[in-house]
């Protein structure tokens, strides 16, 4: 009996470690488990924590705080969120239990767990999206053969946008290339062997050595040996015999474009863009592209020159872009030249960037002159211009009485222009101000809802009297004993009494219940706080408004005894 009896304290005590942690026993008697900390800026309450979240308690709500070490209490919460599979957030709390004791054997066995747990979870969705790839492609398959390409296609680009196994990469490649074979044969049943030729390119660019696109390429071009690029070869020469023509400038283009040669190919389209009056949608767009394409290239590998030189031509002939890139490609070649401790080289930069709304560059360049000279005047008046402008947006934010936002912008001003004690202290005031209205919106709001609750109280009260007064006349209707004709005028004077009572007892409640619903939306809060606990009375109230809509037999003559 003792040997059971020691067994089972010794259970007790091991689990002890699992699942307990600082305990609240509140003063209604619900205990909470999780992990309590003090505040120095708030005595009043304490800050109990659980894997659900952060609360506030109220000091004087608890009855009793049992407290365990704070890794025993981190570990509790490290194993809600392992439970619940959040295994970041478990880490995380066995993370903190180890830097409280780092001897704690749990934490480390529990960080183990984890990384298993998220191991195997990974190879268990590995094999799923295996799974659900290679089924896809098996679909591919069948979509081809029914001839529903386009469906085949558009699941294609779905399964290139997955991360594939080298197998499946490659049974993806060799259905991309039988996709375009089969839509370039489509194209010659359709009498198009230039589309037809595109599809054999792309399979060709796939699958190189793949003998039956190149042999139905063969056949398309058997009428023409001189292929691309011989045909290239012989339209520059044409061009150059007789320059300026738009008809050979757009079959080169044409060439270009399908050798994918951007660079080569935007001379003829300027050449075709400036030679014609007459609308043409197809070489704008072709311009576009070749200018973006080229311009991103070249800003890509930092010629930022020649990014720049690209993007003054597009400029030339589509105004309306946006010139921001122009700027940038501007402000990075001086950059690139500029020398480290040139401080006024950098300010010029730095203002160069804010009159073209590069403002992230120019506060850059402000600030990397103020850490090699911080009184340098210039860049603390960039920097203060910037500053002003968030100031100014802070300020109408305030106007609008939208405070949050205000004390967010305030934060993001200490955090960007600590170099200015000015708009600092002004940044702080307007937080300051803004916290103060928030404070007061809250105590006007719960002002307000209690006003409200007590207000029903009072129509509940009113609806009380009047039920009160609806049960007292039916006591007297029933022991009245009369005779048969002041029966009938008692019966009467009863059950007007009865229904004036019924309908405004019916009144009050309506206004009791809709006027704690309304201080509810407000605070809620007054549902179960102890001085109004409205979720009790609300409860009560739509009671006895059921109760009052049922029928109430009224009494009828015969049940008087009749006088004799």
């Amino acid at each position: 009996m003792k040997k059971g009896l020691f067994i089972l304290i010794g259970l007790l005590i091991i689990l002890s470690h699992y699942i307990f942690a600082d305990t609240i026993i509140l003063k209604t008697g619900e205990r909470r488990i999780g992990r309590v900390s003090e505040s120095k800026s708030d005595p009043e309450n304490i800050l109990f924590e659980t894997s659900v979240g952060e609360m506030r308690i109220p000091l004087n709500r608890i009855a009793r705080i049992d407290k365990e070490t704070d890794d025993v209490s981190y570990m509790y919460i490290a194993r809600d969120f392992f439970q619940s599979k959040n295994y970041s957030r478990a880490s995380g709390y066995a993370d903190k239990a180890l830097k409280v004791n780092p001897q704690n054997k749990d934490a480390r066995k529990l960080i183990e767990d984890i990384q298993q747990a998220i191991k195997e979870e990974a190879k268990r969705h590995a094999i799923e999206h295996a799974q659900e790839v290679d089924i896809s492609l098996s679909n591919v398959g069948k979509l081809i053969d029914d001839n529903k390409f386009d469906e085949a296609q558009n699941l294609m680009d779905q399964i290139e946008r997955l991360a594939l196994s080298n197998q499946q990469k490659q049974t993806a490649t060799s259905l991309k290339v039988r996709l375009y074979y089969q839509l370039g044969l489509l194209r010659i049943d359709q009498m198009n062997p230039k589309g037809a030729v595109e599809y054999f390119e792309k399979a060709l660019a796939i699958q190189p050595d793949n003998q039956d696109v190149f042999n139905q390429l063969l056949a398309i071009w058997k009428n023409d040996p001189a292929m691309t690029s011989q045909m290239i070869a012989i339209y520059e020469k044409r061009y150059e015999s007789n320059p300026g023509n738009l008809e050979v400038a757009r079959t080169l283009t044409d060439l270009y474009f399908k050798e994918r040669d951007m660079a080569k190919a935007l001379p003829y389209l300027i050449v075709l863009k400036r030679g014609t009056n007459v609308a043409d949608p197809v070489t704008d767009d072709r311009l576009r592209q070749v200018l973006t394409t080229l311009h991103g290239n070249a800003a890509a590998e930092k010629k930022f020159d020649k990014a720049a030189d690209y993007y003054k031509v597009l400029l030339e002939f589509f105004p309306n872009e946006d010139p921001t890139p122009l700027y940038y490609d501007q402000y990075s070649s001086q950059l690139a030249t500029l020398v480290a401790n040139d401080l006024d080289g950098h300010i010029k930069l730095g203002d160069f960037c804010k009159e073209h709304n590069l403002d992230e560059d120019a506060r850059e360049r402000y600030f990397y002159v103020l850490g090699l000279d911080a009184k340098n005047e210039k860049a603390l008046a960039g920097l203060t211009y910037y500053a002003s402008q968030d100031l100014a947006e802070a300020r109408d934010a305030f106007d609008r009485k939208e405070y949050d936002t205000t004390i967010y912008i305030v934060g993001q001003i200490a955090a960007n222009y600590a170099k200015l004690p000015d708009i600092l202290a002004k940044a702080y005031e307007m937080k300051e101000r803004a916290e103060n209205e928030l404070r007061k919106e809250t105590r006007e709001k719960n002002t307000r809802a209690l006003a409200l609750a007590r207000r029903g109280d009072e129509f509940y009260a009113t609806a009380e009297s009047h039920i009160n007064a609806m049960m007292s006349t039916e006591r007297k209707s029933s022991s009245w004993i009369v005779s048969d004709k002041a029966m009938i005028s008692t019966e009467r004077r009863s059950s007007s009494w009865l229904v004036s009572d019924k309908e405004e007892a019916k009144k009050f409640l309506n206004r009791a219940i809709d006027t704690w619903e309304t201080a509810l939306k407000i605070d809620p809060t007054l549902a179960t706080r102890e001085s109004e606990d409205l979720d009790t009375k609300l409860k009560d109230a739509r009671a006895r408004l059921m109760s009052l809509y049922r029928v109430i037999p009224l009494p009828k003559i015969e049940n008087y005894p009749r006088k004799k």
